[in-house]
């Protein structure tokens, strides 16, 4: 490591437990200096993984990386996508998923690429997958909504949406309807058995679970 980038930490810690492979730093060339990051090494991936906590507090921050840290564990071990995703290029491999397959007629094909093209490409393209930036939190016009025990929200996935943090002493319910397109084919039994695997009811859990970017119906299994 060179002299430029050591100036860019104003604190390092490796975390114990990880050889070296996970340390959490801040950083002085950002103007939110607070923040802890966290740089992963894995085996067999040439390059570092470099993310931000988005958390001030150092223990926080730790669990954060090292559950974050598993997560790319699994997804290198078995051959997903560890780097950032952004929008268009998960679109441009759905499309080309899509053109390979039966389930599809050229019409729906032909009308879902226009629609991407002319009206979603230009505003969504360059996102990250998940991630709503502070950049992108500032041009929207977000509505609070206030809600009792009782209440239920629903809305779409695709529809940005944040929280409050839960400082309660109890658990926040959600509930995802997952469905698809008929022409699509079945996959009422085959999104069953692997969510249960994946991602089992509490009373099921025999072990600890990623609660990282943990919604299986975004395909997305578990460690």
């Amino acid at each position: 490591m060179n002299e430029k980038s050591e100036t860019k930490y104003l604190d390092r810690h490796y975390v114990e437990g990880y050889e070296g492979k996970l340390m959490l730093y801040r950083r002085d060339d950002l103007k939110n200096n607070n923040y802890w990051h966290y740089r992963a090494k894995l085996d067999g991936k040439r390059d570092y993984i470099r993310r931000s906590t988005k958390e001030t507090v150092f223990e926080i921050a730790k669990r954060k990386a090292t559950l974050e840290y598993r997560e790319h564990e699994y997804k290198h071990n078995n051959n997903m996508q560890t780097n950032i995703v952004y929008v268009r290029n998960a679109i441009k491999k759905y499309f080309e998923y899509i053109s390979n397959s039966n389930k599809f007629t050229l019409q729906r094909q032909k009308y879902l690429k226009n629609t991407w093209y002319r009206y979603m490409e230009g505003y969504f393209g360059n996102m990250k997958i998940g991630e709503i930036t502070d950049e992108i939190d500032k041009t929207l016009d977000w509505t609070y909504v206030e809600t009792t025990p009782a209440d239920l929200v629903i809305f779409n996935s695709f529809v940005p949406h944040k929280s409050d943090k839960n400082i309660s002493e109890n658990s926040r319910r959600i509930m995802y309807l997952t469905f698809n397109n008929e022409e699509e084919g079945n996959y009422y039994e085959e999104y069953n058995k692997n969510k249960r695997e994946f991602f089992p009811p509490n009373i099921e859990r025999t072990k600890e679970y990623s609660f990282k970017n943990n919604k299986y119906n975004l395909a997305n299994p578990l460690k």
